[in-house]
Order: C-alpha cells, then sequence, then structure tokens
C-alpha cells in the first residue's frame, strides 16, 4: 500500500484477514526479507564493508582485496 494511506492500509488489512495463506506467505516472507537484511551476520558484513572501504580510501589496504 502507499506510505502515508491509512485508508489503503485498512482495506489491504481487511482482505488479508479472510486470506490467511496468503497473510501466512506475506509474514513468511517479511521474515525472511528482516533476516538478510538486519541479521547480526548481515549487520557485520555491512561494517566489514564500510570498513574496506575507508581503508582503501586511506591507503592502508590493496585494492584486490
Amino acid at each position: 500500500v502507499p506510505a502515508g494511506n491509512p485508508q489503503a492500509m485498512a482495506a489491504r488489512l481487511a482482505e488479508l484477514a479472510t486470506a490467511p495463506q496468503q497473510a501466512r506467505r506475506m509474514g513468511q516472507a517479511g521474515c525472511q526479507r528482516v533476516k538478510a537484511r538486519f541479521s547480526m551476520q548481515a549487520m557485520v558484513q555491512t561494517y566489514q564493508t564500510v570498513y574496506d572501504n575507508q581503508l582503501r580510501r586511506a591507503g592502508g589496504m590493496p585494492t584486490n582485496q
């Protein structure tokens, strides 16, 4: 639903209340997305990338790593 549109959100939630299998699939997909983007492993990888890029910019790391 569009951001900032509570009427559309309410209508969609009412639709999902009558479609439990679709709601379950959407919930599972959302859970996987959260795990992929915000898990400890994802956070560590993001920090590692930031640190590596900063080291390269500072000349402290070879560019082929």
